[in-house]
């Protein structure tokens, strides 16, 4: 690796032990929306080797390693490993990696099961970020993946604040690329999976100056909704 790489590496990495450290305070539980949508996917883990890329302060890699998975907890950041290995210890099967997502220190084909929850669109490469979830997940396994889909109103709002010359983050987090639900079940099916499912949840209109339109009315009774819900959930099956 070169040092640029390295140098440029090293300040994401330093930038998201700043963000997740209030993020470390206080009860962890997997309770957020994307942690919710994919426990209604998650199969029996018990006894699989299972790696989550992007694992945070650890409350999901926690509630893996509880459901008896031989689990890795993987983020680019050290505080965030760190926060993991507390959240684990007690689990003989669990432990965490410093890991970045578009380049993963693990052989290919190395786990039945690999989930990332909110993290490509934090990656300089969402692309290359998900053949790399791809590359070490075993032929026939699975692999659950949450992120943003910005063809939705978010997204509406969020290319109105670029043509207006504003930034848009995501609680303030260093990276910020544009994903959407279509955008990764084709590059999945390109890289050789089998699509199994696709789910999404969280339906508003963010008001410019102030205010949140709740629009999830629209969410059961319409099948397509999921295409335009603001957290996608795609889970495919490696061929």
């Amino acid at each position: 690796m070169s040092s640029a790489r390295q140098n440029k590496d090293s300040s994401v990495a330093e930038l998201y032990d700043v963000w997740h450290e209030p993020r470390a305070v206080g009860e962890k539980t997997a309770n957020c929306l994307w942690h919710l949508l994919a426990l209604k996917y998650l199969p029996d883990v018990t006894g699989l080797r299972v790696l989550e890329v992007g694992c945070g302060v650890g409350e999901f890699t926690r509630l893996l390693a509880e459901r008896g998975a031989d689990v890795v907890g993987a983020d680019i950041s050290r505080f965030a490993v760190e926060e993991t290995r507390r959240e684990v210890d007690g689990f003989p099967s669990a432990t965490a990696a410093v890991a970045d997502i578009c380049a993963l220190p693990f052989a290919s084909e190395s786990f039945d099961l690999v989930v990332s929850l909110e993290t490509i669109e934090h990656s300089p490469s969402p692309r290359t970020a998900r053949a790399e979830l791809v590359r070490v997940l075993r032929r026939g396994g699975k692999l659950i993946l949450t992120h943003p889909n910005y063809f939705d109103f978010i997204g509406l709002y969020r290319f109105a604040k670029w043509i207006g010359g504003r930034e848009f983050t995501e609680a303030g987090q260093p990276i910020n690329k544009w994903t959407t639900s279509a955008g990764s079940v084709w590059h999945l099916k390109w890289l050789g999976c089998r699509i199994e499912a696709v789910d999404g949840t969280f339906f508003k209109f963010p008001i410019p100056y102030g205010g949140i339109f709740d629009m999830s009315w629209i969410d059961r009774p319409h099948a397509a909704a999921k295409w335009i819900a603001h957290h996608a959930l795609i889970v495919a099956r490696k061929r």
